[in-house]
């Protein structure tokens, strides 16, 4: 026999069937949404689901209404993150167990430490649909089986996908694996499958250019730290437009040691137009003479970009100082910006040493001089530090980086920091612009340069330009 139609009587929505709670019929998606987030119970003060009525009335735990558990955890009786019968934790602990699990069932040893860190997650329910994907469970699964050793070697033959990078940052940050560039080994891959596309000939040539010039380059720029996602995605750029240029010459007949300049002019002008991408590669190539006396001229670059005016400018700043609606990062990255001409790839990269807090100020180290904030961005700082954006799946207790990225052990990337600036309709380039101008008029060169970072050139070519003194230089406006 049908049941007769009831509403809910939290939504109104017309059902058929559904269950009794708080005083009434309730629909299938309004108890989903009831036992999915548990709440500190008025009465006990344990986070249970809030479901009942006690005799006052009062939305309790179903303890304290005295009534059964419909919600308990069958393993622990926890009512926190729950999943089907069980809490999130538990449902992580027997999902992780067996995916990390010997023939004998017990774990790995060596998997221990990623276990404990998997436990770790804020919300267990994250971490066990993470387990599930395709290529996690099954890798993981061999690691511990021994079919595959516990290496970055295992992975890099998976191939360098953002979801195996995720999980290899994941085995660095559990100290499971050892700590590596993860960028730049990911370039390493993508230019293995390069070489592979090209003759003998070429594939040395691209080989070397990869190995003595880019690598290095690399590691000189990068002595003490990694190289950041997006430097090592234009050297992509750079490995993928030589290797066009060397298949086109294999195409012709030809190799690159009898190109000719009519040949370059030609591919520059009807195949590809990537001069100056390739000008380091040619410059380089006829230096070790893989390549005859040619020559790529550089194309001069558009600097015309539209300027923000100071109005502008300051409406932008006084939205992110009171705009407390807006994402904290991007108000943070969005003042340092506008107001001390920082880069998108300077605000990623920051530590949280780079912050120094006292009960009296809030200094920021942007370069070699901390510059004290003022107070209302001070004040916008010490929340953040206290309670910084969690991006990742699980807790970053410990991390250095002020704006933590997607990726364990990683920094918020600079192309993420400019999508959300320009979701608020401010260009990073030029805001940074409009800053760099007030400050190079309103302070000396040498002290630009200090505090923020900018050459001191640099900063007296825009004191030029900006044609003011450094007298006159506003100060932040101080919130009422």
């Amino acid at each position: 026999m049908t049941e007769p139609a009831r509403s809910c009587h939290i939504c109104a929505r017309t059902i058929t069937a559904g269950y009794d709670l708080l005083g009434g019929p309730i629909c299938n998606p309004c108890y989903s949404r009831l036992r999915r987030e548990a709440f500190p119970c008025p009465s006990c003060g344990v986070p249970k689901v809030l479901a009942f009525h006690d005799k006052e009335q009062n939305v309790v735990c179903a303890a304290c209404a005295g009534v059964p558990s419909r919600f308990a955890c069958r393993s622990c009786g926890s009512e926190e993150q729950l999943t089907g019968a069980q809490c999130g934790t538990c449902r992580l602990k027997d999902r992780a167990s067996k995916v990390l699990a010997r023939e004998d069932g017990t774990l790995h040893p060596d998997l221990v430490s990623l276990f404990e860190h998997l436990l770790s997650a804020p919300d267990a329910r994250n971490v066990t649909r993470w387990l599930r994907r395709d290529g996690i469970s099954t890798a993981l699964g061999q690691m511990a089986l021994g079919i595959a050793p516990i290496s970055h070697a295992t992975l890099d033959l998976l191939g360098p996908s953002p979801r195996i990078r995720y999980l290899r940052c994941l085995l660095i940050s559990a100290k499971t694996l050892p700590e590596i560039d993860i960028y730049v080994n990911d370039l390493d891959l993508f230019a293995q499958r390069l070489l592979e596309s090209l003759s003998t000939e070429h594939a040395h040539v691209l080989r070397r250019h990869y190995r003595w010039h880019i690598l290095r380059s690399l590691s000189q720029r990068y002595p003490n730290t990694h190289a950041s996602a997006s430097v090592v995605d234009s050297r992509r750029h750079q490995l993928t437009a030589i290797r066009d240029l060397l298949a086109w010459v294999e195409g012709q007949g030809q190799s690159l040691s009898t190109v000719t300049q009519g040949d370059l002019d030609y591919y520059f002008a009807q195949i590809a137009n990537t001069g100056n991408a390739l000008m380091t590669f040619l410059t380089w190539a006829r230096t070790n003479r893989h390549v005859t006396d040619v020559e790529v001229q550089r194309r001069a670059g558009t600097n015309a970009r539209p300027a923000v005016s100071e109005g502008e400018r300051w409406q932008h700043i006084d939205r992110l100082l009171d705009d407390d609606k807006l994402p904290v990062t991007t108000r943070i990255v969005g003042l340092f910006v506008l107001l001390f001409a920082q880069s998108l790839a300077t605000c990623a990269q920051m530590k949280h040493s780079d912050v120094t807090i006292t009960d009296e100020s809030v200094a920021v180290r942007f370069a070699t001089d901390p510059v004290t904030m003022p107070r209302a961005l001070g004040d916008l700082l010490r929340t953040y530090v206290n309670d910084p954006v969690v991006r990742t799946i699980y807790r970053t207790e410990g991390t250095e980086w002020l704006f933590s990225g997607l990726m364990p052990t990683t920094h918020i990337t600079s192309s993420r920091l400019g999508e959300l600036l320009l979701a608020v309709g401010i260009s990073p380039r030029t805001a940074k612009d409009a800053a760099m101008r007030h400050l190079a008029t309103a302070l000396p060169a040498r002290v630009v340069a200090d505090a923020f970072g900018v050459a001191e050139s640099t900063a007296a070519r825009w004191s030029q330009l900006s044609g003011g003194t450094w007298n006159d230089y506003p100060q932040l406006r101080e919130q009422n």
